[in-house]
């Protein structure tokens, strides 16, 4: 019996998330900078919470066809996404606190884009069957949440941030 390609590639993808995750764990503490040290706590979480939410994914693609997947998992799944997302915004909020005015608002980014997910959630809920809602509620977090995370990231991202 072969192994679906696709299966290999998100064991592959949790894999490398799991091992981010782990490195920054270990590491992370190491920076001589304390703001990029509090901010690597965020990462390393997004980086294992992330593999665990693709290792679940895993699961739920090798499970027999026509197997109903209970609600639980896929609540799980998509709670674990969620808090992957908000953990890499973290990272991105906490390498925007330049001073300690701004560092008091860190907080204020994550938890904003985690009322908006919330907000679409119930707006959402009830207007599609039960088996295509998990589908449309995962699209709704990785566009509100994983778009403006990864955004977040990538324009905290300068040379000085590299220090």
């Amino acid at each position: 019996m072969s192994i679906p390609p696709i299966n290999l590639i998100y064991f592959l993808y949790g894999l490398a998330f799991f091992s981010m995750g782990l490195l920054v764990m270990v590491e992370g503490g190491r920076s001589s900078d304390a703001r990029l040290r509090r901010a690597l706590r965020p990462l390393a979480a997004f980086g294992l919470v992330h593999a665990a939410n693709e290792w679940i994914e895993l699961y739920v693609l090798a499970a027999p066809l026509g197997q109903p997947i209970s609600g639980w998992l896929s609540g799980l799944r998509l709670a674990m996404l969620a808090f992957s997302f908000v953990s890499l915004a973290g990272f991105g909020s906490y390498l925007l606190a330049t001073s300690p005015a701004v560092s008091r608002l860190i907080l204020v980014v994550p938890l904003g884009l985690e009322t908006v997910w919330v907000f679409g959630l119930f707006i959402l809920r009830g207007k599609y069957p039960a088996p295509l809602i998990w589908d449309i509620a995962d699209v709704w977090t990785r566009y509100s949440l994983a778009i403006p995370a990864a955004t977040l990231k990538v324009c905290t991202a300068s040379p000085e941030t590299a220090r």
